[in-house]
């Protein structure tokens, strides 16, 4: 047998009590990585975007009070929904 097909015939291990195929093992941890990715680059952008959203509403005050309220509502920070964003959030401060 080839080492090739030994390679693919090998299971890995998942999370307890399951087994997969290396090819699934890695799309798993390429998706979980690229979520994380996702939600760190998302939080770094609310973090960025939020003084200039602050800034601008204070400018729209007395002219456009309705919109200003919105854009002090989006730049309030929210919490982070995953461990990934939090350490940004953590980074950040």
């Amino acid at each position: 047998m080839s080492s090739a097909a030994q390679l693919h015939s090998m299971t890995f291990g998942l999370p307890r009590g399951r087994a997969a195929s290396l090819k699934q093992v890695l799309r798993h941890k390429a998706a979980t990585f690229g979520q994380r990715l996702w939600t760190a680059l998302e939080t770094m952008g609310r973090l960025r975007a939020a003084p200039i959203l602050l800034q601008q509403a204070d400018r729209l005050q007395s002219t456009q009070p309705e919109l200003a309220d919105a854009l002090r509502r989006v730049a309030r920070p929210t919490a982070p929904t995953s461990p990934a964003a939090a350490t940004t959030v953590a980074a950040a401060r």
